[in-house]
């Protein structure tokens, strides 16, 4: 569902319930269609989903590189952490997955790798690796998981600026394509 922040009237019988915009009615909705959905099937409450995610349109969480600085520190700065600051990363990974045309209700796990933390988003589709002190050992993990998930034509997301060195992110790229990973599937942010 999509709704825009529509704000309420004050004189709407649900501004006076406490809500303030037509997303909060409708989530309240959803909540409550859950809990009636879980009461009148007790049998199968432990099995049902009725979660559901919010996600908000908001600035991107990545910097933009500008071709004309004015204050050239400045850009320096954005290549040590392009990320905006106060971004979490499982809104990087959502980011990521939209501008990709993935869909936002696919499982996401996270798993740590050393001082890393990799994604893998749809059982394999695509991997997206952030954190800190990146290194090549996430490339062992990512093809045992394309290998166990027997996933095809996997996407691979690296934070550049987060490896150890330049030798580490040209090892892990190499190790990935070297499984079957085309280098035009393996993007760096």
């Amino acid at each position: 569902m999509v709704q825009l922040p529509e704000q309420l009237s004050e004189k709407d019988v649900a501004f006076k319930d406490g809500y303030k915009t037509i997303p909060e009615i409708a989530e309240e909705r959803i909540r409550r269609a859950g809990d009636k959905i879980v009461e009148e099937n007790p049998l199968l409450a432990d099995k049902l989903d009725i979660g559901f995610k919010v996600f908000e349109l908001s600035k991107s969480n990545i910097k933009k590189w500008n071709a004309k600085p004015k204050d050239l520190n400045e850009q320096f700065e954005l290549l040590a952490n392009n990320f905006e600051e106060g971004s979490k990363s499982i809104d990087v990974v959502y980011e990521i997955m939209l501008k990709q045309g993935l869909d936002l209700t696919y499982p996401i796990r996270e798993i740590k790798v050393g001082d890393a933390v990799v994604y893998d988003i749809a059982f394999g589709a695509m991997f997206v690796v952030l954190g800190d002190k990146i290194t090549s050992e996430v490339a062992g993990h990512i093809m045992k998981q394309i290998a166990d998930e027997e996933a095809e034509n996997s996407v691979v997301v690296l934070q550049d600026e987060k490896f150890i060195n330049d030798s580490e992110k040209l090892n892990t790229i190499e190790q990935l394509n070297a499984s079957g990973i085309q280098y035009n599937d393996i993007l760096s942010i």
